[in-house]
């Protein structure tokens, strides 16, 4: 059964910028929070009624992170007790935004680091490629991972060619 909540305040007209392309987050207490884009390099984070699904979201405040505003995923390990997420990683060149696919890595879900990059195209025109919408889990020690991928013959870097499969080994040691 799908439930629509009422909205939450989540444009600022004066910066023209919106919440978008976020992650769920669910907290070993149970709780649970969802985390939207914000602009480059911040996101809001919004608790959630899981009880009244319904309910408007709750705004809890900013996360500044070095992501960039791209869809991304977010996991909560129970053997290392840390939060990842797999997103694009801000860059000197907003040009080249999508081109490098980073893992981080948060004790709370609140403060963020980068553990890695783990996908980057180099030298290749920021135009024709991207890394995007990417959605992964954890098994045993590793992150399987796919990646919407635009190269080669793709139109642009967000209009992905293909669905590509990754794996990233014993990412605990990453850190």
């Amino acid at each position: 059964v799908w439930t629509l909540s009422d909205g939450a305040p989540t444009t600022d007209s004066e910066q023209n910028r919106c919440a978008l392309d976020g992650s769920m987050i669910l907290l070993p207490d149970g709780t649970l929070y969802q985390m939207m884009h914000y602009g480059i390099g911040q996101c809001l984070l919004f608790s959630i009624a899981a009880d009244d699904p319904s309910a408007a979201p709750i705004p809890q405040g900013t996360v500044v992170t070095e992501t960039a505003p791209s869809k991304f995923d977010v996991r909560y390990d129970p053997v290392s007790a840390s939060y990842y997420a797999l997103c694009n990683r801000t860059s000197v060149d907003d040009s080249a935004v999508y081109t490098v696919l980073s893992l981080f890595v948060s004790k709370d879900a609140l403060h963020w680091s980068v553990a890695a990059d783990v996908l980057n195209a180099g030298a290749l025109p920021a135009s024709d490629v991207g890394f995007r919408s990417v959605s992964f889990v954890i098994n045993d020690n590793d992150i399987l991972f796919l990646s919407c991928t635009a190269y080669g013959n793709a139109i642009s870097c967000k209009d992905a060619n293909y669905i590509t499969f990754h794996k990233i080994e014993n990412f605990r040691e990453i850190e």
